[in-house]
């Protein structure tokens, strides 16, 4: 019997270590996030939407342990402690310590007023709770999916930064080996060479910087999607926009689904819903009011940003024609003799730049519109 005991335990210990090396190994290979992918990954993968899911049923629990009980002080304030101290459970999980923890803090005063009026505890306030989470569930969802998403896109227009300041990089370095040879000959300063240098090391530690801020934010988008900080991941290219989407807005439309749509209000209906006070009645619908005025003007706002990068993305398309038409010419120059390999050189980065721009201009085109979709669809 030892004898099979050892065999049993030698075989776990190597099929363990035979699972350390395959997750080892996982993680050290690189893994591909597509914009899409965010959408997808987030409800099933995140965290934070974990707890907010794992939420809704204690509410719900706690709330039909109150209808059951009665008015049985006793009982009552066993169901409120026991709630109370799932929540703060909640919030002390280590995974969720750089998440918004604001849901937990509103629901642990809530029920810490219960604690203190058990004489006439008002079941209201535990139903307005359900109902509050089942929207918060859903207004942290697509918050935490746009979010990703912004980090996405932040993250291509960053490392767009960083190849512009590595092709300057190379224009430096030209121009520190030109004042070298100016003070060997006689003609340039150990200042001037200095200068350069410091030039050098400035935009050196400025790419160092930029490539840790994308580093953090790769390492945020792991968070998002429910990635180990481990994980080595790569992003897909971006999107192209939709170049109708703008045409065919119909912004009365849209501004009435925003304001329909939006998690915020929402939220204040059902606290309408719930209170039992006029005077506090008449001030949550002032609110209410105001907020769906200013939904109006964030969709407005919004449209004239996607109008406004479109404008810009149509001039950098013209620009794009005009350099294309100017570099087959500048080619064509080089090639019997009139222009310079240097001239040529400048024009073929002009016209490399352009290029660029036009493809920064669709990317900033594309996120607006997805930021006008995200306000329509409630998160406003």
């Amino acid at each position: 019997m030892k004898k099979i005991m050892r065999y049993t335990v030698a075989f776990l210990v190597a099929l363990a270590l035979i699972m350390l090396a395959v997750n080892a190994a996982w993680a050290k290979d690189t893994a591909q996030l597509d914009y899409a992918d965010i959408a997808l990954r987030v409800p099933k993968e995140n965290k934070q939407m974990d707890l907010l899911q794992r939420t809704l049923p204690v509410l719900q629990k706690s709330y039909d342990s109150m209808v059951s009980a009665g008015k049985d002080i006793d009982s009552m304030t066993n169901i409120l402690r026991d709630l109370d101290m799932a929540y703060t459970n909640a919030a002390k999980i280590p995974d969720l310590s750089q998440l918004d923890q604001s849901l937990i803090q509103v629901l642990q005063g809530s029920l810490r007023f219960n604690q203190m009026s058990l004489g006439s505890i008002n079941l209201d306030s535990i139903n307005q709770q359900v109902a509050q989470t089942r929207i918060q569930i859903e207004q942290t969802q697509a918050a935490l999916i746009n979010g990703g998403q912004q980090l996405f896109v932040g993250y291509h227009q960053l490392q767009d930064n960083i190849s512009k300041m590595r092709d300057n990089r190379l224009l430096l370095e030209d121009g520190l080996q030109l004042t070298k040879v100016q003070q060997t000959a006689g003609l340039g300063t150990a200042l001037a060479v200095k200068e350069a240098e410091l030039s050098l090391a400035e935009l050196d530690t400025a790419i160092l910087q930029m490539e840790s801020q994308g580093a953090i934010m790769l390492n945020q988008l792991k968070l998002i999607v429910g990635w180990p900080q481990g994980q080595i991941i790569k992003l897909g290219g971006m999107p192209k926009p939709n170049r109708e989407f703008f045409g065919k807005i119909d912004l009365s439309a849209d501004t009435k689904s925003a304001q329909d749509n939006s998690y915020s209000l929402k939220l204040k209906q059902q606290e309408y819903k719930f209170t039992s006070s006029d005077d506090q009645k008449v001030l949550i619908k002032l609110n209410m009011d105001a907020q769906t005025e200013q939904i109006a003007l964030s969709v407005s706002n919004q449209y004239y940003k996607i109008e406004e990068k479109n404008s810009t993305l149509l001039l950098e398309e013209q620009r794009l024609a005009v350099a294309e038409e100017k570099i087959k010419q500048s080619r064509l120059q080089h090639q019997v003799g009139i222009l310079t390999s240097l001239a040529l050189q400048v024009e073929e980065k002009n016209y490399t730049a352009q290029q660029e721009a036009v493809t920064g201009a669709m990317d900033a085109l594309f996120w607006e519109i997805e930021n006008y979709k995200a306000i329509v669809a409630g998160l406003n």
